[in-house]
């Protein structure tokens, strides 16, 4: 629910100059902002409880936005599915059913990797007695963004740019709005300033990632450059809170 959450995916971008759909500037990239704005709002405005709190009603809000995100995302998947072509450098197309293991291959060794990484490294930070709020905010959240860092990198090589920025802004409002609502859901849970400070530095961190992508419609490998050294900052500023 932190900066931190976007930023490990963010900084891939100083790989390869990403261009931006106007759809995703007009829909997806508007919710993953006001996913995190809407944590802020139920944090902050709660009838059932004086302090900070996420109860099950607002852990359902929070699914029934993404239900509707996947639904809309699903249909208008289906009016824009191309038909079958023939790729650009002559290469065969993999059939259906070998992609589909080749995927799961690859995704449970990211997941595996992931886990790896936050298990072993959490560890050894507890050891040093590093506060499990800093924890979750720097080495959990950096190994768990791991998967999407190591595909938005692939893709973009491969020059399949609409992937890569589609993985980073589908794993923030999943993140936002899936994962949060449904651990709320089952459940509630008492939230800190902390974690409200933390949304507000993503929602306008976000809000400026949407200047290059305005003016350019493109986000250029400078600004990537630039999304690292926020990220750097923010870690610092971690560490001395």
């Amino acid at each position: 629910m932190s900066l931190l959450t976007a930023a490990p995916r963010l900084r891939n971008t100083s790989v390869f100059p990403r261009p931006v759909e106007r759809s995703v500037l007009r829909k997806e990239y508007p919710l993953s902002i006001v996913a995190a704005a809407l944590f802020i709002v139920l944090a902050l405005f709660n009838p059932f409880s004086s302090s900070l709190y996420l109860s099950r009603v607002d852990g359902i809000a929070l699914l029934a936005v993404f239900t509707w995100f996947l639904i809309s995302t699903i249909r208008k998947g289906k009016r824009e599915t191309p038909a079958e072509e023939t790729p650009a450098d002559g290469t065969k197309q993999l059939p259906l059913s070998k992609g589909i293991i080749l995927a799961a291959v690859g995704l449970a060794a990211v997941i595996a990797g992931g886990q790896l990484v936050v298990n072993n490294v959490s560890e050894i930070a507890a050891s040093f007695g590093v506060s499990q709020t800093l924890i979750g905010l720097t080495i959990v959240a950096i190994g768990t963004s791991l998967p999407e860092l190591v595909t938005s990198i692939a893709a973009a090589l491969k020059g399949e740019t609409d992937i890569a920025v589609g993985n980073v802004i589908g794993s923030n409002i999943f993140n936002l709005l899936f994962v949060l609502g449904a651990s709320v859901t089952i459940n509630p849970i008492k939230t800190e300033w902390i974690s409200v400070y933390d949304a507000a530095i993503l929602v306008a961190v976000s809000l400026f990632a949407m200047i290059p992508a305005l003016q350019k419609k493109e986000i250029r490998r400078v600004w990537g450059i630039l999304f690292i050294l926020l990220y750097a900052a923010y870690t610092a500023y971690l560490l001395i809170r």
